[in-house]
């Protein structure tokens, strides 16, 4: 089942298949959503073991503020007795349930209740257009002769010139 499995996954050309990028495609590792907990975590077809790319998990076993996950799940002690010598963690394709059970405990700790945690970036974007405002520097003696700024969701703030 497993040598099927991983047949479909390498020669179908869908998300499921695709190489990784950059310095993981050089190690071998392919994207592997049929055999990996996430989408984002990468599959070693060698090994039989995917590799954790989960931000918010990393971010949770290295004790980090923003970053909560349940490190008493069955998947965290997983990951965690599989740690290399680079600092990733491994899980077997066998353990993808546990390891996704334990991703779904993880939320991020951001600002406030409203603002959203960016995976890609890692980061949390502000939502309040106030403080959106403020962060760009639009009010106060940084304002650049700007006295007004309009936000939009995603796209931060634009200050305006004055009238």
């Amino acid at each position: 089942l497993f040598l099927l499995v991983l047949v479909y996954t390498l020669h179908v050309g869908t998300a499921r298949g695709r190489p990784a990028k950059g310095n993981q495609a050089a190690q071998g590792l392919i994207t592997a959503a049929a055999l990996c907990a996430v989408d984002q975590d990468l599959f070693n077809p060698v090994s039989r073991m995917c590799k954790m790319e989960n931000r918010i998990a990393f971010g949770a076993m290295a004790l980090q503020k923003w970053a909560h996950c349940d490190l008493n799940k069955h998947g965290a002690q997983i990951l965690q007795s599989n740690m290399d010598q680079a600092g990733a963690f491994w899980y077997s394709y066998q353990q993808r349930d546990a390891v996704r059970k334990f991703y779904a405990s993880c939320v991020t700790l951001c600002a406030t209740k409203l603002d959203s945690f960016n995976s890609d970036t890692g980061l949390c974007e502000v939502t309040e257009p106030l403080a959106r405002e403020w962060l760009i520097g639009c009010h106060g003696p940084a304002s650049l002769g700007h006295d007004t700024c309009a936000t939009s969701q995603g796209q931060g703030a634009l200050c305006q010139d004055p009238s």
